[in-house]
């Protein structure tokens, strides 16, 4: 099973977050006060709290916590969801494990969330990883028998921290080559073709905004970072241009807010101080 990432957006934005908004720590932490199993960042829906503040009397079961997910593939979030997840931390085997129990804990939690917001077709049921493997045997067992079971997953929880990520866990991966541009890009300087040098840099610009434009601010900034990195190493080199390099240089600092900063930084720094 692929990485995911947890959501917290989808979870403050949950009409039921005012009710029973917790973080899954918080959650665990009733039955399990000396445990620290979760990240203490992700955010859940507490399922019993909100069944507590919403049915004075008699209440039905439902899971303990509800998480925000999303996939990540191809430098982006998506498929933004719901995972129900129950804590079965306590367990010592899968003995006390009741087929009916669960699945009218998954249904019941899945009546009250609706159809407004999608929910992830299979549920997390977390044990200690001691019992896993036996827990994992009698799931595979029990689903033979049909019903909704076979949409419970049961995982450790060291399994869970492997799964669920933080956003910082997902790397982007630049689209741009961007060792080759900057090795390009490089190779002019030192041969002092400043005009292949400026029109390779307006082109990168050009392409830059371009990323810019789709919302790829991360390209964007990636292909800047080189880009204003080799203009100011071209600037401090007090190149000698010839007139058309110099009027394509003025061009480029007057259209780049990027390069008009670096060249005024650079004048500044060469002003002569004065003396009091």
């Amino acid at each position: 099973m692929e990485p995911l990432a947890f959501d917290n957006g989808i979870i403050i934005n949950h009409k039921f977050y005012r009710h029973c908004g917790k973080t899954l720590d918080t959650v665990s932490k009733k039955d399990y006060p000396d445990e620290e199993f979760f990240d203490k960042s992700i955010l859940c829906l507490d399922m019993d709290a909100f069944e507590t503040q919403t049915h004075k009397g008699s209440k039905e079961h439902t899971v303990d916590a509800i998480i925000g997910i999303k996939d990540f593939s191809n430098n982006k979030f998506h498929s933004h969801r719901l995972l129900l997840i129950e804590l079965r931390i306590d367990f010592e085997s899968e003995k006390r494990l009741s087929k009916t129990e669960l699945e009218k804990k998954v249904c019941h939690t899945k009546e009250l969330l609706g159809n407004d917001i999608a929910i992830n077709k299979i549920s997390f049921f977390v044990f200690k990883q001691d019992i896993i493997n036996r827990v994992i045997n009698w799931f595979n067992n029990k689903s033979q028998e049909g019903g909704n079971l076979k949409f419970c997953k049961p995982i450790s929880t060291k399994e869970f921290g492997t799964l669920i990520k933080s956003e910082n866990s997902f790397p982007y991966v630049p689209i741009t080559d961007l060792k080759s541009l900057e090795k390009t890009l490089l190779s002019f300087l030192e041969q002092k073709d400043y005009s292949k040098f400026i029109n390779q840099t307006e082109y990168w610009l050009k392409e830059a905004a371009r990323f810019k434009r789709q919302y790829n601010n991360e390209e964007h900034r990636l292909i800047m970072e080189v880009i204003t990195g080799l203009w100011r190493k071209f600037r401090t080199s007090s190149p000698i241009l010839s007139d058309d390099e110099s009027i394509d240089t003025e061009i480029l600092e007057e259209d780049y807010e990027a390069l008009t900063k670096i060249t005024n930084m650079l004048d500044n720094r060469n002003k002569p101080q004065s003396r009091h």
